[in-house]
């Protein structure tokens, strides 16, 4: 039987901030998808505001996602920007998903 302990503080620590950039992301995004499209009249401005929540809807989780895989990929290689990536892919998502919406790209 082996008696050799690995230390699990710093695996615990990831987790935690992993847990807790997908715990923020998942609120930035309710306040996303609350937000509605007034007046419901049936306007070509209803229509690009029912187009954006589209957008928003899926590019939000997905760039989330995305930022926190590439977080850990920087953390299993050394590099400690991961925790960083990791800890601010809900705000990086967040302005990406804003600046693509209004036109910046």
């Amino acid at each position: 039987m082996s008696t050799h302990r690995r230390n699990l503080g710093p695996v615990v620590e990831v987790a935690f901030l992993i847990v807790c950039a997908l715990a923020i992301a998942f609120l930035i995004f309710v306040l996303l998808m609350m937000g509605e499209c007034l007046p419901r009249n049936g306007s070509a401005a209803m229509h690009a505001c029912d187009a954006g929540k589209h957008f928003e809807f899926f590019a939000f989780p997905l760039t989330t996602l995305a930022s926190v895989v590439a977080g850990a990929t920087a953390l299993r290689s050394g590099r400690r920007i991961g925790l960083a990536i990791i800890g601010l892919a809900p705000f990086l998502a967040l302005t990406v998903v804003l600046l693509v919406e209004r036109g910046a790209f």
